[in-house]
């Protein structure tokens, strides 16, 4: 194992069934370990065993690995787009503490595993690039192309100085993001993927923002995630945006859900037996 997995204390349970999924655990039984090691790495990968919880951080490897499985001829600009924005975004850390680059490389995480295009994978790694260091979209053009640059400068957020109030600021961004649509879908695209991180990791921020946040997403973000057909990014922005804008009714039906998956193991279990005893005839 690498140095960053980590081993969740306690053992999981014989009939849990688990998976990995854009960098957090989707379980048929939802145990309370598997529930505390999200809350504390929302950004990792969890596999099971020899019946023990092991939790793996997405690593520039882990992203080289789904490029590989479905473009591997675009493998070494990956690589170029992910150490450039390494190196520029050095020295930056996130409200959670970690490195800034986690970030983005989990954008272009999500992005692969949509199998998502070479340049909008490294639009992903350098989408926060022109916002929060020197460098320049002439630049970006200039050491890539003039396409990942175009893309990059689609997803940054408008300057606060324009504006005279951030009321102002957010119509205009909000206005940015919608004629994306019109000019290259790839930038809603990447926009999703980085909200949809932001909101994985949305516990590091304070509970105003929180709420801000989540209400912004349902009321952008998931209309825009329908509207292109991404309906797995958009149930997940809403799920994430309930659990801070209505906790009660969230827990709920959370609830409610895990003890309907519980009741439905025993079939679960027994259709996918059956369908490895067809398998194997």
């Amino acid at each position: 194992m690498q140095d960053k997995t980590r081993k969740a204390i306690t053992k999981s349970t014989s009939n849990e069934i688990c998976f990995n999924f854009s960098g957090f655990i989707c379980c048929i039984n939802c145990s309370d370990t598997v529930r505390q090691v999200w809350a504390f790495w929302p950004t990792c990968r969890f596999f099971i065993i020899g019946g023990e919880i092991i939790v793996k951080e997405i690593t520039y490897e882990d992203l080289l690995d789904v490029i590989r499985d479905y473009n591997p001829e675009e493998v070494d600009i990956i690589k170029k787009a992910y150490l450039y924005a390494k190196d520029l975004h050095e020295g930056q850390f996130r409200q959670s503490g970690e490195p800034y680059i986690v970030h983005p490389l989990n954008v272009a995480y999500i992005l692969a595993e949509m199998h998502a295009d070479r340049d909008t994978v490294c639009a992903g790694l350098l989408h926060d690039t022109l916002e929060d260091t020197h460098i320049k979209k002439e630049d970006i053009a200039h050491d890539f192309n003039q396409n990942i640059a175009s893309l990059v400068d689609g997803v940054t957020k408008l300057s606060k100085m324009n504006f005279s109030s951030k009321q102002d600021q957010n119509y205009a961004n909000t206005r940015k993001i919608i004629t994306g649509i019109t000019e290259d879908v790839r930038i809603i695209i990447i926009k999703l993927a980085d909200r949809l991180h932001n909101m994985r990791t949305l516990q590091f921020k304070s509970e105003f923002k929180q709420k801000e946040n989540a209400l912004e997403t349902m009321e952008i973000f998931v209309p825009l995630a329908y509207c292109i057909g991404a309906y797995r990014i958009k149930s997940e922005l809403e799920d994430l945006s309930l659990q801070y804008l209505k906790p009660e009714v969230y827990l709920r039906i959370k609830d409610k859900k895990e003890e309907l998956e519980h009741e439905c193991i025993p079939c679960l279990l027994y259709t996918s037996d059956a369908a490895d005893d067809s398998l194997r005839v």
